[in-house]
């Protein structure tokens, strides 16, 4: 994006039947700002959130066109930094809305030179964090120790942002890791997302995604008719990486006609890549929730099954 990674690299209706809820003490979705607070007329966007640190920590064991792979993810507008210094990046995405946030190691002062000497310019602070501004583009930058935000709208006549501004998404990130705006997880903002959020493994690589309920199939491409939630996580587990992938129907009956048309989608999604033939993709069904999960040897792993797709 312009304003974070060099590289670039929905108001659903409720379900029933699950379970699944993020934990209370779990912190690693504060970030997860309500999609309104980012555009006027966004309603879903999808996040992805890696952990370089644990990545780096199998980095001999994974396959080098991999590790190469994955290595945008670490060429920021303001620093390269090692994978070791990275704790999260959290990326989330709709349209022309994108939004970059690391919790770093990096020094918060150097990253602030490199703003300025990139033509950025301090404007103002917010709760304690510094904030930069490109007079050039539709982009803002929030630093404070150990963290950096940075957000870029695209504010064509088309856009979802409609009067938001890439401060106004700023301070909603801010104000949403305080616990004073609400979250993309919270009960009265997207049940599908918080009960896929409580279901997945969150602890190194996942993303998900919510969005206006699917009314079509195309197993294939992986749109299933009643989708409304989508996740994926991917865990280190000795010598495998367990993955798996989850999506919420609008009612059981949605979810089991999809397990029942999964297999066009196992065998061309690239995320499955590595496993030997469908029947090795464990899938289960929980009333509205369909689970698929497997796992593949880390040194075998492609870059798409360690960084998913939803």
């Amino acid at each position: 994006m312009k304003a974070g990674l060099g590289a670039g690299a929905l108001s659903v209706v409720g379900v029933s039947g699950c379970v699944g809820v993020p934990r209370a003490e779990d912190t690693r979705f504060r970030w997860l700002v309500e999609p309104a607070e980012l555009g006027d007329e966004l309603d879903h966007y999808q996040a992805f959130a890696t952990h370089p640190a644990n990545l780096a920590e199998h980095r001999d064991d994974l396959p080098e066109e991999t590790w190469q792979g994955y290595q945008p993810f670490l060429d920021w507008q303001t620093a390269d930094p090692e994978p070791e210094e990275v704790d999260r990046l959290i990326l989330l995405r709709n349209g022309g809305i994108e939004v970059d946030i690391a919790e770093h190691d990096l020094d918060t002062g150097e990253l602030s030179t490199t703003l300025e000497a990139t033509g950025y310019e301090s404007v103002e602070a917010y709760q304690g964090y510094e904030l930069y501004s490109d007079p050039d583009t539709e982009s803002v930058w929030a630093l404070a120790d150990g963290i950096f935000i940075a957000v870029s709208l695209d504010s064509g006549e088309d856009s979802v942002a409609g009067e938001r501004t890439a401060l106004d998404g700023v301070e909603a990130v801010i104000d949403a890791e305080a616990g004073n705006r609400r979250r993309y997880h919270d009960p009265q903002v997207d049940t599908a997302v918080r009960t896929v959020l409580g279901e997945l493994e969150t602890e190194y690589n996942y993303r998900v995604r919510g969005t206006p309920e699917v009314s079509f199939d195309d197993p294939e491409s992986g749109n299933f008719r009643g989708s409304v939630a989508r996740g994926f996580s991917s865990t280190f587990d000795g010598e495998d990486l367990r993955i798996n992938r989850l999506e919420i129907f609008t009612n059981e009956s949605d979810a089991g006609d999809a397990a029942e048309n999964v297999d066009p989608f196992i065998e061309s999604d690239p995320i499955f890549e590595g496993i030997e033939s469908a029947d090795a993709v464990e899938r289960r069904q929980d009333g509205n929730l369909l689970e698929l999960h497997w796992h593949i040897p880390v040194a075998e792993a492609g870059l798409r099954p360690i960084i998913g797709s939803v």
